[in-house]
C-alpha cells in the first residue's frame, strides 16, 4: 500500500495528533465562511452577513482541537494543561477567557480564522464584556451581530474541580440508652426481667442507671444475681425513681437480668409499669438489630401468674411463634387481643405450650397480652372477683332443623331406561344385588340398558340444631368445670319464649335439657331476651347474656319488655328487630354483658345487622357462617365470662394460703413482620426519652433524622391505657377489642407508627386511661416518649470545589470533650478547621472541607454545634471524584460576534 497516498495518514507534530482528514474539513468549514462572507459584498443584503457571522460561531462549536493547527494548543498539550483535543475549539477559547488568558483565547481564535477578510471593514469577537479579537473599524452604525451562549465557564472561577462525599467507617462513645420494661402490670410475687447490652459494654462504659416504676411494695433489687443497694419502699400510686449508680458494676454484655424480690404481702407484690433504663456508651454504628423479627420476652415471676401488658412490632405481623413454660396447679390462660390463645388445665408438673400461627395480619399497633390464672376460687378467697352468672338464650325455630355439615357417600346404583306409554325414561336405585330388570319399581314391563355404578350423594351429618347443641354444652362444661360458685340458666325459644331452666351448677340437669331442644316455628327473639333479662337481673352477680339466632326476628312483643309470647310479623319484619334490639340493650343497660353469634350462611345482611345491634357492642357479636366455628366461639365466651369473673381490676386480692405458681425463665413470643422503615445503611441509632408529660404531651423530634421506631410509655396503675392519639391519628383504642376491659392486657408501651411522628416539628401526643370505656382516670405526670432515632452518616456529593487539599479540625462532641482530628489523615499543611459551640469555621472551596462540614452538621442532630459520636482521623473516609468541563458547573455566558460594513 502507499502510504503517501493514504488519506488517512496521521501527522504527529510536538506530541499533538493531527487528522489530515479533520484538518480538511475544518479548513472546507472554514472556507465555507469565507465564501459567505464574499458572497455578501457582491449582494449586499443584510441577512447575508448575520449569516456569515453565525457561521464563524458554528465552525467554533464544530471543530475539535485535533482538527486544527494552533501552536498555543500544541503547548498547552505538550505541558498538560490540555488533556482532551475532543473539546471544540469554542469550548477551548471560553476556557481561556474563564483563566483570564485571553491572548490564547485570541491565538486560537486567529488561527482558525486566518483567511483574507480585506473586504470587510472590520470585526470583533468578545465574551461578556471582554474583547477576545478585534480587526478593522468599528462602526457601531452598521453593525451585524450574532450571540450565542456558552456554558461550564465564568471568569476567574476553575473550569474544572473536586467533588466530595464523607461517610464515617467507625464510631467511638456514641451515648445511648437501654430498657428493661415492666409491663402494665406484672406480678404478683417476686419478678425477673432482662435486657441485652451491646458486646462492647463493660462498667466503665457505663454513663447513669435508673429504676423507674410504680409499685406499692417492698422489694430487694438483684442485678445479674447480685444484691443492688439495699431495700427498695415503693409508695403505691405514685411513680418512683432510684439512682443506680453504685450497681454499675453488676451490669455485664448480653443478657442481664433484673430482680424484684419482695418482702410484702402478695396482693402489694406487683409492679403497675415502669423501666430500668441504663445509658451507657458504645462503638456501634447500629444497635437496634433485625429490622423484619422482634422476641417479646416473659417476665420470669414466682408468686402470682397475673400479667397485664401487650406485644408491637414496626410493621404488620404475619407470623409469630409462642413457647412458654409454667408450673401452675391452677389454670392457666393466655390471650391475645380478644382472642384465648390457650387454656391450660392445672398440673403437678411443669407444662409447655408451643404455637405457631403463620399467614397471619396483625396491624402496627399495640396489641393487648393478658396472662393469668383461674379457678383459684377453689382454695382461695378473690375479693375484687364475683362468681359469675350466664344465660344460654338459643334459637330452636324451624330453620335450626337445616342441614349445618354434609358428608359426601359413595353407594353402587341400578341405573337403567324404563318405557312409559310410547316414551322411554332413565331411572336409578340403590344397588341390592340385582340389577336385570324393574328394581326401581316404576311398574313398567319394559326395561333396557341395565349398569351398575358407584355414585356420590351428599349425607346431612349435622343440623344447625346439633351443633348448636353441642356449642351449649361446651359452654356449660367450660365455667362449670372452673368453679361451682357459676351458674348457668337455659332458655329456649322460636314463636315465644320456652320454659326457662332456672340458674343452677348441676351440669347434668342442664345438659339433659339441651338434649330436649327441637326446632320448629317462628322466630321471636325479643320474647327469649326479656325472659333471660328478667331472670338475671335478680341476682347480683356478674351477669351474661349469650344470643343466638340463625336468622332475623319474625315476631314481636307487642306486651312491652316482659313479654314472652310473640306476634307475628310480615316482612320486613321491622318491629320485630327494633323489639329485639330493644330487649338487648335493656339487658345491657341493667349491667347484663350480652353476646350475640350470628349462626349459619343464611343469615341475611339485615339480619346479621340486627345481632351486631343485640350485642352490648360489636366487639361482643360473633359472625359463625362457618358453621364448624360454632364450637371455638363458644369456648371463647366461656373463657371471657371467666376471666371477667375472677378479676375485675388488675391486682387480684387473696386471703388464706394459696399454692406458689411460677411462670419460668425463657418463655417468649417470636413475631416476623414486615417492616415499615427498610434502610439502614449508613446511618447511626440512637434512643431518646422526651421529656416527662402527663395526658397530653407535645414533643419536638430533630430535623433530618428518622424515626425508626416509637413508644409511649404510660403509667396507668391499676387502670387500662384506653385510648392513644398522635398528631391527630388514632394509634391505639382498647375498646376495639372488648368493651370489658377485664379480659384484656394493658400495655406500659404503646408502639407509635413510625410514620406518624415529624421530624422537624412539635408532635402532639394525647392519652385517655381509665377502668370502663365510660370512666376516665388521671393520668400519670410521669408519661413519655421513648423513641430511636436513624441519624445519617454519609452525606450527598458536594458541588463542585476547586481545591483538594483538606484540614486540621477541632471538633465538640456531646460527651463534653473536644480534639483535633486531621481529615485527611495524610494533610501536612497549617490549614485550620473548627467545628464546635464556640466557632463553625471551614473552606468551603475545599471539597475535603466541605463534605466534612456537611457530615458534622448531620451528626450535629440538636444543632448544638457537639456531634453525637467521637471521630478519629481514621473514622472519617472521604470519597472525591474530580469533575472537569461539567455544562452546567458555571454560566451561561455570551459570546459575541460583530461585522462591521
Amino acid at each position: 500500500m502507499n502510504t503517501k497516498n493514504n488519506a488517512s495518514k496521521k501527522t504527529k507534530k510536538k506530541g499533538v495528533y493531527y487528522t489530515l482528514d479533520g484538518f480538511l474539513a475544518g479548513m472546507l468549514i472554514a472556507g465555507v465562511a469565507i465564501m459567505l462572507l464574499q458572497t455578501s459584498f457582491y449582494q449586499p443584503r443584510t441577512e447575508h452577513k448575520t449569516f456569515a457571522s453565525q457561521d464563524i460561531l458554528n465552525a467554533l462549536g464544530t471543530l475539535r482541537l485535533n482538527e486544527v493547527n494552533s501552536s498555543v494548543v500544541e503547548q498547552d498539550y505538550i505541558n498538560g494543561n490540555i488533556t482532551n483535543l475532543n473539546k471544540t475549539v469554542l469550548e477551548q477559547i471560553g476556557e481561556y477567557w474563564a483563566l483570564n488568558e485571553s491572548s490564547k483565547a485570541q491565538s486560537l481564535f486567529e488561527s482558525v480564522n486566518n483567511f483574507n477578510i480585506s473586504k470587510l471593514k472590520g470585526m470583533s469577537v468578545s465574551i461578556e464584556n471582554d474583547t477576545i479579537y478585534s480587526q478593522g473599524l468599528n462602526n457601531t452604525e452598521n453593525v451585524f451581530s450574532t450571540m450565542r451562549m456558552i456554558t461550564g465557564f465564568s471568569k476567574g472561577n476553575p473550569v474544572s474541580g473536586f467533588s466530595s462525599s464523607a461517610y464515617l467507617k467507625k464510631i467511638q462513645n456514641k451515648k445511648t440508652s437501654t430498657y428493661a420494661y415492666f409491663g402494665g402490670f406484672i406480678g404478683q410475687g417476686n419478678i425477673t426481667e432482662f435486657m441485652t447490652l451491646p458486646s462492647d459494654f463493660n462498667s466503665s462504659r457505663l454513663v447513669s442507671s435508673e429504676l423507674t416504676i410504680e409499685t406499692p411494695g417492698k422489694f430487694y433489687l438483684y442485678i445479674n444475681n447480685m444484691q443492688c443497694n439495699g431495700l427498695f419502699t415503693g409508695t403505691g400510686s405514685s411513680v418512683d425513681t432510684w439512682t443506680l449508680d453504685v450497681c454499675s458494676s453488676e451490669f455485664q454484655s448480653g443478657e442481664n437480668n433484673i430482680s424484684l424480690k419482695f418482702i410484702s404481702t402478695l396482693n402489694e407484690s406487683y409492679v403497675a409499669g415502669g423501666y430500668l433504663k441504663t445509658t451507657y456508651t458504645t462503638d456501634n454504628l447500629l444497635q437496634s438489630g433485625s429490622l423484619n423479627y422482634k422476641r417479646y420476652t416473659f417476665p420470669s415471676i414466682d408468686g402470682l401468674i397475673n400479667i397485664y401488658d401487650s406485644i408491637s412490632a414496626q410493621g404488620l405481623i404475619t407470623d409469630w411463634f409462642l413457647n412458654v413454660s409454667f408450673d401452675n396447679i391452677y389454670g392457666t390462660y393466655m390471650t391475645l387481643g380478644n382472642e384465648t390463645i390457650f387454656t391450660a388445665q392445672g398440673s403437678n408438673i411443669t407444662q409447655n405450650i408451643l404455637i405457631t400461627r403463620n399467614s397471619t395480619v396483625l396491624a402496627p399497633t399495640e396489641i393487648p397480652l393478658r396472662m393469668g390464672i383461674t379457678n383459684i376460687t377453689n382454695v382461695t378467697i378473690v375479693t375484687d372477683g364475683l362468681p359469675a352468672d350466664s344465660f344460654l338464650v338459643t334459637d330452636v325455630s324451624g330453620s335450626m332443623n337445616d342441614c349445618a355439615i354434609y358428608q359426601n357417600t359413595t353407594q353402587e346404583y341400578c341405573s337403567y331406561d324404563f318405557k312409559f306409554w310410547f316414551w322411554w325414561f332413565s331411572t336409578s336405585c340403590p344397588y341390592t344385588g340385582t340389577c336385570l330388570a324393574d328394581e326401581c319399581n316404576t311398574g313398567s314391563s319394559s326395561t333396557r340398558n341395565h349398569v351398575v355404578s358407584n355414585q356420590t350423594q351428599q349425607v346431612c351429618t349435622d343440623t344447625k340444631m346439633d351443633l348448636a347443641k353441642q356449642a351449649d354444652k361446651i359452654f356449660v362444661d367450660t365455667v362449670l368445670n372452673q368453679s361451682t360458685q357459676h351458674k348457668i340458666g337455659l332458655d329456649d325459644f322460636s314463636s315465644n319464649a320456652n320454659t326457662p331452666t332456672n340458674l343452677t351448677n348441676q351440669k347434668e340437669v342442664l345438659k339433659s335439657e339441651i338434649d330436649t331442644y327441637t326446632a320448629n316455628g317462628g322466630t321471636c327473639s325479643c320474647c327469649g331476651l326479656n325472659r333471660a333479662r328478667d331472670l338475671l337481673t335478680e341476682n347480683n352477680t356478674k351477669n351474661f347474656l349469650i344470643f343466638l339466632s340463625d336468622g332475623e326476628p319474625t315476631a314481636y312483643c307487642s306486651g312491652g319488655l316482659h313479654d314472652y309470647s310473640g306476634t307475628f310479623e310480615s316482612s320486613p319484619y321491622t318491629q320485630s328487630k327494633n323489639d329485639a334490639i330493644t330487649s338487648a340493650q335493656e339487658a345491657c343497660n341493667n349491667n347484663i354483658t350480652v353476646y350475640a353469634i350470628g349462626f349459619g350462611d343464611a343469615m341475611s345482611q339485615s339480619g346479621t345487622d340486627t345481632m351486631k345491634q343485640i350485642a352490648c357492642n360489636t366487639s361482643l357479636y360473633y359472625d359463625a357462617s362457618n358453621v364448624s366455628e360454632l364450637a371455638d366461639i363458644y369456648k371463647n365466651i366461656s373463657n371471657d365470662v371467666l376471666l371477667s369473673a375472677n378479676y375485675s381490676s388488675q391486682t387480684v386480692n387473696i386471703q388464706g394460703n394459696y399454692s406458689t405458681t411460677h411462670l419460668l425463665f425463657g418463655s417468649y413470643m417470636d413475631l416476623y413482620y414486615t417492616p415499615i422503615i427498610s434502610d439502614e445503611q449508613n446511618k447511626i441509632d440512637i434512643v431518646m426519652n422526651s421529656q416527662q408529660f402527663a395526658c397530653n404531651g407535645q414533643i419536638d423530634i430533630p430535623a433530618q433524622t428518622t424515626v425508626l421506631d416509637a413508644h409511649v410509655a404510660i403509667f396507668s396503675g391499676n387502670d387500662w391505657t384506653k385510648t392513644v392519639f398522635v398528631n391527630g391519628n388514632k394509634v391505639y383504642n382498647l375498646s376495639e377489642y372488648s368493651e370489658n376491659y377485664s379480659i384484656l392486657g394493658d400495655p406500659f408501651r404503646v408502639t407509635i407508627p413510625s410514620a406518624y411522628l415529624i421530624p422537624g416539628q412539635t408532635n402532639n401526643i394525647s392519652i385517655t386511661q381509665g377502668s370502663t370505656p365510660l370512666n376516665d382516670s388521671n393520668c400519670s405526670m410521669n408519661n413519655s416518649l421513648i423513641y430511636t432515632l436513624l441519624i445519617n452518616a454519609s452525606t450527598s456529593r458536594t458541588g463542585t470545589n476547586e481545591k483538594l487539599e483538606g484540614c486540621k479540625w477541632e471538633i465538640a462532641y456531646e460527651d463534653g470533650t473536644t480534639s483535633n482530628v486531621t481529615i485527611p489523615s495524610t494533610y501536612a499543611g497549617a490549614k485550620t478547621c473548627s467545628y464546635t459551640p464556640t466557632l463553625v469555621s471551614y473552606d468551603s472551596t475545599d471539597s475535603y472541607d466541605a463534605a466534612v462540614y456537611s457530615l458534622l452538621k448531620l451528626l450535629d442532630y440538636d444543632n448544638n454545634k457537639k456531634i453525637l459520636v467521637n471521630i478519629n482521623n481514621l473514622d472519617l473516609e472521604i470519597i472525591t471524584t474530580t469533575i472537569g468541563n461539567v455544562p452546567y458547573l458555571w454560566g451561561p455566558s455570551i459570546i459575541k460576534i460583530n461585522l462591521y460594513n
